[in-house]
């Protein structure tokens, strides 16, 4: 007999409350930032008396002890990959570093939550149209792209018209943007598919990654990195025009469910 929702659930918080209580002790006894700012959890009304960390409050103490302030769980020579935020705010970006173990995390989320939401498998080809550098929403979607078996496409060091004809001379199944980069792309991909040589847009799916900006009223749902995939089966000039009138974008996933499992990261 299947379980009902109300002990799934109870379930769902047991197993959430004994992982935390498993990390919590060794995250107090070795990081300094959050040994001023978390308890011992017992139960979940200790978890309610637990402080907000902020973006602010993270920023201010990689100011304070940079280059990555006193948020380090384990000795610098336990990390492996360096990344940071956008910076798009117009303050300086803020500095994550994962070990290896973490760097799986992500992988994983995208792969299983993004990616997995979506349908995007082996078969499919990932356009990835960012300039590599240090920003990890990108990174992240490389990795989890990488982890599904997908055949993934730099878009790096490519002007926007390059990338918007290799989106379509390499039959693209996934294209990953920026929100409004994506836009700069129908812009220039609106011109270039007027020509004879190029049919249907093989790209099923866009996903968004970073900030809405100018367009959050129209795309509403934002979770993490993430913002959201959207389905799409048209003819080029079709699919680049819907984006530039941001009319008929259909979301096929919310991803509220899984922002339990991203508390750390939250910025």
């Amino acid at each position: 007999m299947p379980r009902s929702s109300t002990s799934s659930l109870d379930g769902t918080r047991a197993d959430q409350l004994k992982r935390l209580r498993g990390g919590l002790p060794h995250v107090l006894r070795s990081n300094r930032f959050y040994r001023r700012r978390l308890h011992d959890v017992k139960g979940w009304d200790d978890f309610e008396r637990l402080s907000f960390t902020t973006k602010a409050d993270l920023a201010a103490d990689q100011a304070a002890e940079p280059p990555f302030g006193t948020n380090l769980t384990f000795p610098l020579d336990h990390y492996v990959r360096l990344h940071q935020t956008s910076g798009s705010s117009g303050q300086s970006p803020l500095r994550w570093l994962d070990t290896a173990e973490s760097w799986e995390w992500w992988r994983s989320i995208w792969a299983e939550h993004v990616y997995g939401s979506a349908g995007v498998g082996p078969r499919d080809r990932v356009f990835l149209a960012f300039s590599f550098g240090p920003f990890i929403g990108f990174w992240s979607a490389f990795a989890g792209a990488e982890k599904v078996g997908a055949l993934i496409i730099s878009g790096g060091a490519m002007s926007t018209e390059k990338r918007a004809r290799a989106i379509m001379d390499l039959g693209a199944t996934v294209l990953c943007s920026t929100p409004t980069y994506a836009l700069r792309l129908a812009a220039v991909a609106q011109t270039a598919s007027r020509g004879p040589q190029y049919g249907r847009l093989a790209a099923k799916y866009t996903a968004y990654v970073g900030k809405i900006g100018k367009i959050r009223d129209t795309l509403a749902v934002r979770s993490l990195q993430i913002s959201l995939l959207f389905k799409t089966q048209e003819t080029v000039s079709e699919f680049f025009q819907r984006l530039n009138v941001h009319s008929n974008l259909r979301p096929i996933s919310d991803f509220r469910p899984f922002r339990s499992r991203i508390i750390r990261r939250i910025t």
